[in-house]
């Protein structure tokens, strides 16, 4: 991990990696996310979490344009995943997934169009879920 240290104060602030605009989304996706997908299959859970203001590149770097030749991170992981199966067909898989937008503190699940506000729960062992989210 690297971090940044405020001028004025002691405060540290650690990332694992930055990129520039000019990045192509297939190599935030080998640096970043191939890794996670890859733990995937072999029964892992995981999780590819984008942060930031509006208008810095998240819809662009997850979704992409691949009538412009930029696929995304989604399409990238989705081909992995199933290139993966591909490979391995004495093997069963079940695949789940969920896809969540959180924008000024609302919860929307982007499979499920008209689903808003969706709450934030934690279970009695610390497991956080939201409500009502589509798999």
């Amino acid at each position: 991990a690297k971090s940044v240290r405020h001028v004025k104060r002691d405060d540290a602030f650690h990332f694992d990696n930055a990129f520039s605009s000019s990045i192509d989304t297939s190599e935030i996706y080998d640096t970043v996310a191939k890794r996670i997908v890859a733990s995937t299959m072999e029964g892992y859970n995981g999780t590819i979490f984008m942060y930031g203001q509006t208008g810095s590149g998240k819809t662009f770097t997850m979704k992409g344009d691949e009538r412009k030749g930029h696929p995304g991170i989604l399409p990238l992981s989705i081909y992995d995943i199933f290139h993966s199966i591909s490979q391995t067909p004495d093997r069963e898989y079940l695949l789940r997934v969920s896809y969540i937008e959180i924008y000024n503190e609302v919860v929307k699940d982007l499979l499920v169009p008209n689903s808003t506000n969706l709450k934030v729960h934690e279970k009695i062992d610390g497991t956080i879920y939201v409500g009502n989210l589509k798999e």
